[in-house]
């Protein structure tokens, strides 16, 4: 009676150990559907992570009124030792579901897989864990988007606009979303378009990538800005249009420094800005410098134009001399072949005093009081 009680109390220590050893967690730790129609659709992800050093065998059940309304990307998989896996869990709610608050219960279960006797495997004591699940049905529909991301492509003049968006659909309806594009030169709205997606359809809880393109007719050749809005959502991006053939074209300007950022007025300093050209084609490339202070354009300068290799990278050059004390915000821009790259920005302080006038004084000074020793030491070799 005694050896097998003590059997017993080691199965069980082994068993407890081998539980205990399941390393699994799950992010977040409940769910939430809220206002899904009838027939409508909903989607979110759990994040399953381990940090142990076993393969787990995952499994998932549902319980409660929401059973046939949930299920999942994968239900039964291997997780792998210290991974994180994603796993997608969709919400249907039948047509005849009534308005009401609908709670059930998710579990996920995990087991280590072991090998037995090196012929096959089997699986250890499996842990559980349980995720609150909730489904809010209602009988509003709502229409709503988030508009994530924005790329406006370059082009050539009189070719068609690429323009690329996600999307989200924030509402609990299925839905084709209508964008509204307005296009700016120098402040001034210079084309407005309306784009209503007629084939890509997103269901609720879903961002979509979606492409489309617009004309350019009345556009010439320059940089533009794009406000893209869906709803009360926008983002701006800016494009050029360029010659036919010049999107061969490319070119980055990497960074903006300045020699000596801080200067007296009247002062002359060098502004470098690192270029480097991207595409196919040799460019003729210069620096364009605007010094502000605050908001005012104090002054616009351009330096000298220099040849640039495909591949290559070249340090182009502008020489300032401020006229005005303050605080500069030194804002660069690479022209090329009718292109301009995005801004870079740096800091330029000016004061007003002008130490260079200071050392010329000191030196002045110096060689006067040089020359008069010397005649100072002439007149006493004559007198004495």
């Amino acid at each position: 009676m005694k050896k097998s009680t003590i059997i017993y109390g080691l199965l069980i220590i082994l068993i407890t150990g081998t539980a205990s050893a399941v390393n699994i967690g799950v992010s977040p730790a409940s769910l939430t559907f809220d206002n899904m129609i009838r027939g409508g659709y909903s989607e979110t992800t759990l994040f399953i992570s381990t940090s142990g050093d076993d393969r787990l065998q995952i499994g998932f059940g549902i319980s409660g009124p929401i059973k046939d309304w949930i299920s999942f990307n994968e239900t039964d998989f291997i997780l792998e030792p210290r991974s994180t896996k994603t796993v997608v869990v969709y919400a249907r709610p039948p047509l005849d579901a009534a308005s009401d608050t609908y709670n059930g219960t998710i579990y996920m279960s995990a087991a280590p897989v072991i090998a037995i006797n090196e012929t096959g495997t089997g699986l250890g004591v499996r842990s559980g864990i349980s995720i609150y699940t909730a489904i809010v049905v209602t009988g509003q529909q709502i229409e709503s988007y988030k508009l994530l991301d924005l790329t406006v492509r370059d082009t050539e003049v009189n070719s068609p606009i690429s323009i690329v968006t996600y999307i989200k659909n924030e509402g609990n309806v299925r839905a084709r979303p209508k964008i509204h594009i307005d296009i700016y030169k120098e402040n001034v709205i210079v084309k407005v378009i309306e784009y209503a997606e007629a084939e890509k359809e997103i269901l609720p809880t879903k961002t979509e990538r979606i492409l489309f393109e617009i004309n350019s007719t009345g556009l010439g050749i320059d940089n533009y800005m794009a406000n893209v809005s869906v709803k009360e959502n926008y983002i701006l991006d800016d494009f050029n249009i360029l010659e036919v053939g010049g999107l061969s074209l490319g070119g980055i300007l990497e960074r903006l420094t300045i020699k000596n950022p801080d200067i007296g007025v009247g002062e002359k300093t060098l502004i470098i800005g690192i270029f480097e050209n991207t595409g196919n084609r040799r460019v003729s490339a210069r620096l364009k410098i605007k010094a502000l202070i605050g908001s005012e354009i104090i002054d616009t300068l351009e330096g000298e134009e220099m040849d640039v290799e495909p591949g290559e990278k070249v340090a182009l050059e502008a020489f300032y001399t401020p006229q005005k004390s303050g605080r500069y915000i030194i804002q660069g821009s690479v022209v090329y072949s009718k292109r301009v790259t995005s801004p870079k920005e740096a800091t330029l302080n000016v004061s007003g005093f002008n130490y260079l006038y200071l050392i010329i004084g000191i030196i002045i000074v110096a060689i006067a009081y040089i020359k008069r020793q010397k005649i100072r030491e002439t007149l006493r070799r004559y007198v004495f």
